[in-house]
């Protein structure tokens, strides 16, 4: 339990609705380090999502990572110091490896007692925080391997919704603990945060909850459903107009993260989400950066050819990963071309698939069929055909990087997206718009009324 000092105010601890509102602390701290001779050293320290790192400046890779859920924290001797005495629970989410040399007390200074006090705030709410006290979960909105999605309602505000994607923390072959688990999905959930920070056609994180079991990731909701929703719902292809305004809000977002050194592996359209706003254009978004990865930077290797796990959903997967090649991002350049010839025609192109699960050394459909289908379909252009064939080429050298596909003809021609069959506009708003005319409309005359009178 969190002991205070009653005679100083500022170590007192805020309520509970103050405590919802403050989720993320970042600064110079002093801490001791040292098993025997103790020393005290200053460290940069990064509170989010319930996790302390510790780094040794504000850019630098992270030393230490804290998980503060059931910690005791205290503060009962003089000065500004408090004690995180990390729980048994908390120890669980540590790997193997790193729980040897990983403290279980953590001595953190402060210099300043006002900021003293937000950190001391901010430590307090990371081990209490619980997801049930801040959002309500609503429906079901769609179900993974080992995963849950749905929506969900802020407490603070119910008329904000937002996507609760609820992962299992389930031990990872055969392991004590779920450490492997929940590293595997802070990476993603990093990765996703720092690629909404690069592109908005990111769906952005906003918080993260754990406990014993689970993993709850409150992200940006889209009521326009995914990609795959709207293909089921126009029981075939799109209008031309709407897929051309669709590939390129995606291929922008490729370039954003292929620029970062980012590479999605998981391009496809059920991760392609669709928020429709009041304005004549949706918005476009990414998602579920379960499969990304990112190029280090002592690698020996390029963006284009760095990666070696098979990895991804098969109808979309590139050729070179099922041959068991080297990949890179020409993988989500191969992606996102399947994604456009699905939305163009209604089905997959039959070379992106093998013909028996597991044999991937057999010969393929030729590309020129799925293209003459492509050419077939009404209402596609030669330029749309074209860039399918770019895209879906078998060999990534030859296919266009992201800069490139956006200077495509077909890209460059513009798009009309009020072709797109979506909802119309309430009635409120029609009438909004009517009101304010006439509003204008009664100024002029009487702005004219008056000059008539001066003159």
């Amino acid at each position: 339990m969190l002991q205070t000092r009653s005679e100083r105010n500022y170590f007192s601890i805020p309520p509970k609705d103050v405590l919802r509102q403050i989720s993320h602390m970042n600064g110079w701290l002093y801490s001791r380090v040292g098993r025997f001779n103790f020393r005290t050293e200053r460290f940069y320290y990064r509170l989010q999502w319930g996790f302390l790192t510790q780094h040794l400046t504000e850019t630098s890779p992270v030393l230490k990572r804290f998980c503060l859920y059931e910690s005791t924290i205290s503060n009962a001797k003089p000065g500004l110091k408090v004690h995180i005495r990390l729980s048994s629970n908390a120890l669980a989410y540590v790997s193997t490896k790193e729980r040897q040399n990983h403290p279980r007390t953590l001595v953190l200074l402060g210099d300043d007692a006002q900021t003293f006090q937000r950190w001391l705030t901010c430590l307090h709410l990371a081990r209490i925080r619980k997801i049930q006290d801040s959002y309500s979960v609503q429906q079901q909105l769609g179900k993974g391997a080992d995963s849950i999605v749905s929506l969900g309602k802020s407490k603070l505000n119910p008329r904000d919704q937002v996507a609760i994607k609820t992962i299992a923390l389930v031990p990872h072959e055969g392991m004590s603990s779920c450490s492997y688990k929940l590293e595997k999905i802070l990476y993603e959930i990093l990765l996703q945060h720092k690629a909404a920070q690069l592109t908005r056609h990111v769906a952005q994180v906003f918080d993260v909850f754990y406990d014993e079991n689970y993993c709850h990731i409150v992200m940006q909701h889209c009521n326009g459903g995914s990609l795959s929703n709207m293909l089921e719902s126009q029981q075939g292809a799109l209008a031309e107009p709407f897929v051309r305004y669709i590939v390129t809000q995606i291929g922008r977002c490729i370039l954003a993260l292929h620029q970062a050194n980012i590479v999605h592996r998981d391009v496809k359209c059920d991760n392609v989400l669709v928020q429709i706003t009041h304005s004549a254009r949706p918005r476009i978004l990414l998602a579920d950066f379960g499969f990304a990865t990112t190029l280090h930077s002592h690698s020996n290797r390029g963006i284009f050819d760095f990666c070696s796990e098979r990895l991804g959903t098969q109808a979309y997967v590139a050729p070179e990963i099922l041959r068991g090649e080297r990949y890179g991002a020409p993988a989500d350049i191969f992606s996102l071309g399947v994604v456009c010839y699905v939305c163009l025609v209604g089905v997959f192109p039959s070379m992106g698939r093998p013909k028996l699960p597991g044999r991937v050394n057999e010969t393929r459909a030729s590309l020129q069929s799925d293209l003459d289908r492509l050419a077939k379909h009404p209402g596609v252009p030669p330029d749309a055909v074209g860039f399918c064939a770019a895209l879906l080429n078998e060999d990534p050298t030859k296919r266009p990087i992201a800069a490139a596909l956006l200077q495509h003809k077909w890209i460059r021609e513009g798009y009309n997206v009020t072709a797109v069959a979506r909802k119309r506009p309430s009635r409120n708003v029609h009438s909004k718009v009517v009101w304010r005319r006439m509003f204008h409309v009664l100024v002029a005359l009487r702005a004219l009324s008056t000059l008539s009178l001066v003159k």
